[in-house]
């Protein structure tokens, strides 16, 4: 009997050192400014998909300025954590720390420390900012996604660029590959981190292109990522009245809001074709179609924090923030 309450005790013993996750709290009254993250943990080469491994953001003095959870966003069926970081001083310098619960270890970033920005948006479901215990290439990316119609053959219409957590100046090759979402290469060339167009392109008659990119190194991997290339329409070749939604055509208040969300399109000769409302985690809450005037968005039974009122028309489309407090 003694022997099996030994062992008993050495188990829960060994299960609680397993599962011990640090301490890691901020208090968000305490601060009076906050951006948000977007992102994902990579841990020994592999994006986390234990929804028991935590990341935390430093300050200088390595208090506590934010923590995540890893968690499945199903709209893109991948994992990510959503953290907003608090701070009272523009420019702080943010570092960041992992726990990797399987090895129930604490792990520091390689990421380089970044500047404290208010309001800013770091990452995206699509993007996710990427902290990680090494310093691999973690993304690809392209400068624009889009091209004017009509334009002049074998130019470039992209730069490309890599994403490491400590950029180095080192060498990409950058490729076009085989693979899902290549069905476009050959209208495509690579000139050192350009994206070179082979043909005019006609809007009427093809308004998006599908090509594969990788960026390749040798000594810190590689990685593919498939892109979509839209096409613009030229409309002065239809003489459209644009709806341009940067011109402050539209306005969003109040913000922050404590329930009710205002949208107000000042352009009665235009609609905008639809409003979505998506929490941090990327999911959409709420959807809006063809507006002229004011709406009112009733956020009252959503849970309080950020989210992103993403507009669009047939010609444009923003994205902008808002905070439920």
């Amino acid at each position: 009997m003694k022997k099996i309450s030994v062992l008993t005790a050495v188990l829960i013993f060994a299960v609680g050192i397993i599962f011990a996750q640090p301490t890691w709290t901020v208090n968000p009254a305490e601060y009076n400014l906050d951006f948000t993250i977007t992102g994902a943990i990579n841990v020994g080469g592999a994006i986390s998909a234990d929804e028991s491994d935590i990341v935390a953001a430093f300050d200088e003095s390595n208090v506590v300025r934010g923590v995540a959870n890893v968690v499945y966003n199903a709209t893109v069926d991948e994992y990510f954590i959503n953290m907003t970081i608090f701070s009272n001083t523009v420019g702080d310098s943010i570092s960041f720390k992992m726990y990797d619960a399987s090895a129930d270890q604490e792990i520091d970033a390689v990421n380089s420390k970044i500047a404290f920005e208010p309001n800013a948006i770091i990452g995206s479901v699509f993007t996710p900012f990427v902290i990680s215990d090494e310093n691999k290439v973690t993304g690809i990316d392209l400068n624009t996604y889009s091209v004017q119609e009509n334009n002049t053959a074998n130019q470039s219409v992209a730069t490309i660029s890599t994403i490491m957590p400590s950029p180095l100046d080192i060498a990409f090759t950058y490729s076009l590959v085989a693979g899902e979402g290549d069905a476009d290469n050959a209208s495509f060339e690579i000139e050192g981190d350009k994206l070179i167009a082979l043909e005019s392109f006609n809007y009427e008659q093809k308004s998006e292109y599908l090509i594969r990119l990788k960026s390749s190194t040798t000594s810190h991997g590689s990685i593919e990522k498939a892109f979509v290339i839209n096409i613009e329409d030229d409309t002065s070749e239809t003489a459209t009245n644009l709806y341009d939604l940067e011109a402050h055509k539209v306005n969003i208040y109040p913000n922050p809001s404590s329930g009710y969300v205002f949208i107000e399109s000042k352009n009665s000769t235009n609609t905008l074709k639809q409003v979505k409302v998506l929490n941090s985690y990327g999911q959409i809450v709420q959807v809006e179609h063809d507006i002229t005037s004011t709406i009112a968005l009733d956020l009252n039974n959503q849970p309080k924090g950020h989210y992103f009122i993403w507009l669009s028309n047939e010609e444009d489309s923003i994205i902008k923030k808002i905070t439920l407090n």
